[in-house]
């Protein structure tokens, strides 16, 4: 195993942490599963277009 070190807004970890909860997911799974997935599909495995709309 080796260890990630990410900064995410605190309201963002905040908010992925009830919704993984209400999943039963932890935040350390729920990454797994995205980067399991990811790699899976070869690319982002959803639709990002909207995000980068709301960086602009």
């Amino acid at each position: 195993m080796t260890s990630i070190t990410i900064e995410v807004p605190s309201d963002i970890k905040k908010e992925a942490e009830k919704l993984f909860n209400d999943l039963g997911l932890d935040m350390n799974t729920a990454i797994n599963m995205f980067l399991k997935k990811a790699i899976m599909v070869q690319g982002i495995p959803f639709d990002f277009e909207d995000l980068l709309k709301e960086n602009d």
